[in-house]
């Protein structure tokens, strides 16, 4: 049975962050995740007597843009383009996270009314960053850690297992799963693909409790109350799908705000498409694009 609280460290991730992976992170994937011997995991791993609740709140993104806060509210929102999911601003941590989304093709060749997420990125105050695309057969991906492109070194790792550690940021792929800590914030990403689309889990400390903004929600413990605008102003809860759009398109990233890399001489707008308007399945709106 797996615990309300996480279990104690064999190495810590901001002293040993290689054997933090290899010790905690991937043991614990193993035997909670992809097997049944989840109290073995814990009783090398117990918890401790502190607290009886997790630290962590999780934030999802799947398939035709599914979401959940983190506060728990889930929803869809079909923009085309780069968005922001994740902002903090405290006198001492900045983050952003970011998702790009295209529309999906049908089995026809012919483009889909839904999107798609093919790219995450983010940065911290450290300047740590991270960037991982779909490449264009989308059958895998295009990855840089802090500016440096290590998309040849994951593809040839192939059965060893792929880490990439600095002093403020470790990246770890296994079985698929990329994963990303921000170890001066303590921010942790999770990024999959599968089905020609990228995934991604945002683990995010209870420390930022109340200063997060985006589409992931302000993390009050309150899932009714997290649509929330730029500017502060709200959206019911029960808001329709045409109305969610827009508060979506309210997030969207701009040039100045964009964590993404960029290659061969494209920009946010290459890739941005605040036109578009989709198929609205509580309504008869059809989808647009000019």
């Amino acid at each position: 049975m797996k615990p309300l609280s996480g279990g104690f460290y064999f190495s810590h991730p901001s002293f040993s962050p290689r054997d933090h992976e290899a010790n905690d992170v991937i043991m614990k994937d193993k035997c909670c995740t992809k097997s049944n011997f989840c109290d073995l995991y814990y009783q090398l791993h117990p918890t401790g007597t502190c607290y009886t609740v997790s630290p962590y709140r999780f934030g999802s993104f799947w398939g035709d843009p599914h979401m959940s806060t983190l506060d728990g509210m889930n929803y869809t929102f079909n923009g085309l383009g780069e968005y922001v999911l994740l902002s903090i601003e405290t006198s001492n941590v900045t983050f952003s996270l970011q998702a790009r989304t295209e529309r999906a093709v049908k089995k026809d060749g012919n483009l889909s009314d839904a999107t798609i997420f093919t790219a995450f990125a983010a940065r911290d105050n450290t300047n740590s960053s991270i960037h991982v695309e779909l490449n264009k057969a989308k059958d895998n991906v295009t990855l840089y850690g802090n500016g440096i492109d290590l998309t040849k070194t994951l593809r040839e790792v192939q059965h060893d297992m792929f880490v990439f550690n600095t002093s403020t940021l470790t990246i770890h792929e296994d079985d698929g799963v990329l994963r990303v800590s921000f170890l001066e914030i303590g921010i942790t990403l999770e990024i999959g693909k599968g089905a020609g689309m990228l995934s991604l889990d945002a683990i995010i400390p209870n420390t930022f409790n109340n200063v997060t903004k985006g589409l992931l929600g302000n993390f009050d413990r309150d899932p009714f109350n997290d649509f929330v605008y730029p500017n502060g102003s709200q959206l019911y809860f029960n808001a329709s799908d045409m109305e969610i759009f827009y508060y979506g398109q309210a997030w969207s990233v701009n040039d100045s705000s964009s964590v993404f890399f960029y290659d061969d001489g494209k920009e946010h707008s290459d890739y941005h498409n605040a036109s578009y308007i989709p198929r609205f399945l509580d309504t008869n709106v059809c989808s647009t694009t000019y």
